[in-house]
């Protein structure tokens, strides 16, 4: 990779549509580059380590500070914001420097440094060279958390995440970002169930846990949370058909549920207000229904000979529990036919040139064909044509479609 060579040649670049380009190539080849940054919490069986993105910085100087942590929350709320901390007034714990490995002038390189703890806790690692100067923290950690939250009851379950097992007697200190609502402590299953409705009236809840020197911590939005809806009763109405013509009778049935001590039950031994009404609104059938051992009812109204077509409401009403059920059907003057009539292709794609063949068939509903009977059909060009069906109520056609546009 020859460095020198690609800045030379960005360095000829004196003008044109390129120039700015080069400059910003040249600024950043030369300028000297240093980020920080931590991958995850570390374990005390592990060894925690940097990573460092370099550019033109042969050797760093590392100095860690080991935090208090429950102090720094006490005061902030967070553990967030260590690199704000004015770390030059603190003596540091450990200090030393490490030389980059592979540098090379112009060359971004990153580097990963394991830094030397022993045994949990909270370190500000601070990173400098001649210019530049960097900060990041580092948890090492055993133990992690589970944090949930309704708006009246908070829950933390702390584990040890080496053995699997519960923390009992950790330290949990819950604030809002501004002010410690709860302080308290983990069971001996490593949990802490805590009342406080205030929650209703909060953004966010942060929460921050300590064991020896183990910690974890946590943030949660609560914004907008909601209180969870029960069960609530629920009724299903529907007709024996979707349509009716006037003078039918129309047989409905319907099932309903109940909820007691959380839980959907028959609703055995009910009565409900039935009542249909129709397109306009007007009752035309009223009754109380009993329902069966089952929860279930069963019912039926005759139609009028001239009653209106549209839509009619079945309604299932109980005014003392405040419930409502509802189902409908349509009625309609359909009329049956008395022909079925078919058209078929013995493809479904044709070639322009092609000869294309079809084949009417024509049968009564009872299943006989309908026999010599005259078909009218138009083609795409706008030409009509007749034929008349056989003895087996068929009549087959072709056309030559050289004229006809593409498509379908």
């Amino acid at each position: 990779m020859d460095l020198n060579s690609a800045l030379e040649a960005y360095n000829k670049v004196t003008w044109g549509s390129y120039y700015y380009t080069a400059i910003e190539k040249v600024n950043q080849m030369t300028g000297k580059e240093m980020l920080v940054r931590t991958e995850r919490i570390y374990r005390t069986n592990e060894n925690a380590v940097v990573t460092l993105q370099l550019r033109n910085v042969s050797s760093v100087i590392l100095s860690a500070y080991k935090l208090n942590m429950e102090d720094y929350f006490h005061k902030f709320h967070t553990i967030r914001g260590v690199e704000d901390l004015d770390l030059a007034l603190i003596a540091p714990d450990i200090m030393w420097e490490v030389e980059i490995n592979g540098y090379m002038d112009y060359l971004p390189i990153e580097q990963q440094i394991e830094i030397p703890f022993n045994g949990p806790g909270v370190y500000a690692v601070n990173i400098q060279e001649e210019q530049l100067e960097a900060t990041t923290l580092i948890i090492c950690s055993d133990i992690d958390m589970v944090f949930k939250s309704s708006r009246e009851e908070i829950l933390v379950f702390v584990q040890n995440m080496l053995n699997n097992q519960p923390v009992p007697n950790a330290d949990i200190i819950i604030t809002d970002g501004n002010r410690i609502l709860i302080e308290g402590r983990t069971g001996s299953d490593g949990v802490m169930l805590e009342d406080f409705e205030d929650i209703q009236n909060m953004n966010n809840i942060c929460v921050f846990v300590k064991n020896d020197q183990n910690i974890a911590s946590n943030v949660l939005d609560v914004y907008g949370l909601g209180y969870s809806q029960g069960l609530a009763p629920k009724g299903y109405i529907y007709t024996d058909r979707p349509v009716y013509r006037p003078g039918h009778t129309v047989n409905f049935r319907g099932i309903i549920r109940d909820v007691v001590d959380g839980s959907y039950a028959v609703a055995e031994g009910k009565t409900m207000d039935c009542t249909v009404s129709d397109v306009n609104g007007r009752i035309i059938f009223k009754e109380e229904i009993f329902f069966s051992n089952f929860g279930t009812f069963e019912n039926s109204i005759t139609l009028g000979e001239n009653a209106q077509e549209g839509y009619y409401n079945i309604l299932l009403t109980n005014d003392d529990a405040g419930e409502v059920f509802t189902g409908k059907f349509l009625v309609e003057q359909y009329k049956l036919e008395k022909i079925k009539l078919e058209l078929e292709f013995d493809r479904t794609v044709y070639f322009r040139g092609e000869v294309l063949e079809g084949l009417f068939k024509a049968e009564y509903y009872f299943g006989e064909p309908v026999i010599n009977t005259e078909i009218s059909y138009t083609l795409p060009d706008g030409r009509e044509l007749k034929g008349e069906t056989d003895e087996n109520g068929e009549f087959s056609f072709q056309f030559d479609k050289i004229q006809f546009s593409p498509g379908i």
